[in-house]
């Protein structure tokens, strides 16, 4: 029983130490990825391309900027120094009473922050008809 009991303990340590293993063999891997290959000039304008705009014009908030940004520090970095990704803000003042204000001031202050030298882009509109059409 007692050589049992050992042989069970080496099995599970064994185990252990192949999880911890393979923990290893993803973090190189994800280093190795093709992404990590490209210049930051390249993956900016990739950004650039799918933030097209931040928006609390739903229910929820949608900055896509943050969604990137929280990928990795490499991406944190270039999401946070690419000022076009913050500039152009789109909300809807019909569902602004459904969301927190807290959230929409945190998303706008973000953008304003972070997009700074770039000129913003505001499109505010208000139930079906755009505010635009009436300035």
């Amino acid at each position: 029983d007692d050589e049992i009991q050992k042989l069970e303990a080496d099995i599970v340590s064994l185990r252990n130490q192949q999880q911890r293993i393979y923990r290893q063999i993803d973090r190189y891997r994800s280093l190795l990825a093709p992404i990590r290959k490209l210049p930051p000039e390249v993956l900016g304008h990739i950004f650039c391309l799918i933030c097209t705009e931040n928006s609390a014009a739903t229910t929820e908030i949608d900055c896509p900027a943050v969604h990137l940004s929280h990928v990795c520090a490499g991406w944190r970095d270039l999401a946070r120094t690419t000022p076009s990704l913050w500039s152009c803000i789109s909300i809807d003042l019909r569902v602004y009473s459904q969301q927190d204000p807290f959230r929409v001031e945190s998303m706008l202050t973000t953008c304003l922050a972070l997009s700074n030298p770039s000129p913003i882009i505001l499109h505010l509109t208000m139930s079906e008809v755009d505010i635009a059409d009436f300035i």
